[in-house]
């Protein structure tokens, strides 16, 4: 009884040794390709484009400020000042001290 628990503990043991193994062999292949492995850029000139860039449209941005002559807009007066909420009330509002139990 106990020579086959042992042996069972045994492969339990193999089992994940192999798993852990799997496991860093994972890791260290994305840590390797994610972020140890260069890989050259061409440099670019100034002014070279690619051929998508020659389908993509070239469009003009246009602002249209006439809406800033609507007779509404004209109509709307600035807040000069905006009140407290104590001032708004005429009451006071909260307590002297908060952390203080009720």
């Amino acid at each position: 009884m106990v020579e086959s628990n042992f042996i069972q503990k045994k492969k339990t043991q193999k089992n994940l040794l192999f798993i852990l193994v799997i496991v860093l062999v994972v890791i260290g292949f994305v840590v390797y390709n994610g972020f140890l492995k260069t890989e050259s850029v061409p440099e670019s000139v100034p002014g070279d484009f690619t051929d998508a860039d020659m389908f993509i449209p070239k469009q003009e941005i246009k602002i249209n400020f006439d809406i800033l002559n609507d007779p509404v807009l004209k109509e709307l007066q600035p807040f000069l000042e905006i009140q407290s909420l104590e001032l708004a009330t005429g009451t006071e509002i909260g307590r002297e001290n908060p952390f203080a139990p009720y």
